[in-house]
């Protein structure tokens, strides 16, 4: 039998059990969730919390350790920020649904049936384009020995987890390998598995013209979860892709002609572990202008400015300038 974790001891350590630094990738994809209330579960010490309340959120800790979120107060203090704190077990907190513009779960990990319960509230809980963020330790990491619980029942995979979050639309589902440095207790190399989620908001309006009938709520879901396949189907055969960077200027700019080549630049970004967000889109009869975000995972982001001409419905020609960081 696994011995229940007594977090109230581990939160009463001089040091901060993981650290005050965020999570790398609750950092990582911050930007994805919209203004409004967050809510943090099973916060701890409220590295997490504390972030989030920084970059201008209400956030709303929960953890069943009064200790800890004594620990998260003074440090929001000492960030100049505050969050507000409720002690309480998960088996008994009610996440009220259609209230939070982000839930936050990081290394949240639950008994089976408790995990698949809080995961479809937290579902609920989202307000429309809401995202919910996690991530936690996958059956892999039980070899590796660099933290997490022991008790494989614990432990999330990314299907698993794609099951219990039904009704969320999947802009990063994955598992890999990376190295944690978070305090006493996550430090190594480590097998974690990281989701990015969003609830659908409603669809708006497509304006008249050849724009019509071009799904560009579509053309964005693919783009965002690095749906490939389903990206591709939105170019014509003989479109024309250009872009313009640093290494590709005005004189030399990159070309890629047809499907083909187009496919292939896609796959090349599929394997890339990449996350991509597009924003301030303006759609005209013909044309579509939007901001596309790529965050990389060494934490580098690249900014794009992307205009679509669009001819019966699909793209035939996009052009791209970039900077990066």
């Amino acid at each position: 039998m696994t011995t229940p974790m007594d977090w109230d001891a581990r939160y009463a350590e001089a040091e901060l059990a993981y650290g005050s630094a965020p999570n790398d990738f609750l950092v990582q994809v911050a930007d994805r969730i919209p203004p409004g209330p967050v809510l943090c579960l099973a916060e701890g010490q409220g590295r997490n919390a504390v972030f989030l309340a920084s970059r201008g959120h209400p956030v709303t800790a929960v953890d069943q350790s009064a200790i800890g979120l004594a620990r998260a107060r003074d440090l929001a203090a000492a960030a100049g920020t505050t969050i507000e704190t409720v002690v309480a077990d998960l088996a008994d907190f009610r996440i009220e649904p259609g209230t939070w513009s982000g839930i936050v779960a990081i290394f949240a990990h639950l008994p089976p049936l408790l995990r698949r319960r809080i995961h479809q509230a937290a579902v609920e809980g989202l307000r429309p384009g809401g995202c919910f963020v996690l991530e936690a330790y996958a059956p892999a990491q039980l070899a590796l020995g660099t933290g997490g619980p022991k008790a494989p029942e614990l432990l999330m995979t990314r299907t698993d987890l794609v099951a219990e979050l039904r009704g969320l639309d999947f802009l990063v589902a994955r598992e890999l390998e990376r190295d944690l440095h978070e305090g006493r207790y996550h430090v190594g190399k480590s097998a974690v598995v990281q989701i990015l989620a969003q609830r659908p908001a409603p669809t708006r309006g497509r304006p008249s013209g050849s724009t019509r009938h071009f799904d560009f709520a579509g053309f964005k879901a693919a783009f965002e979860r690095m749906d490939t396949e389903t990206w591709l189907d939105f170019y014509a055969t003989d479109a024309e892709w250009v872009e313009y960077t640093a290494k590709h200027p005005p004189r030399s700019p990159r070309r890629m002609a047809g499907r083909e080549v187009i496919a292939r630049f896609l796959d090349r970004v599929r394997t890339a572990n990449v996350i991509l967000r597009i924003e301030d889109e303006v759609i005209g009869r013909d044309r579509i202008a939007f901001r596309a975000w790529v965050s990389l995972p060494d934490g580098r982001r690249i900014v794009e400015h992307v205009m679509l001409t669009i001819r019966a419905g699909r793209i035939v020609r996009q052009v791209d300038v970039e900077i990066s960081d």
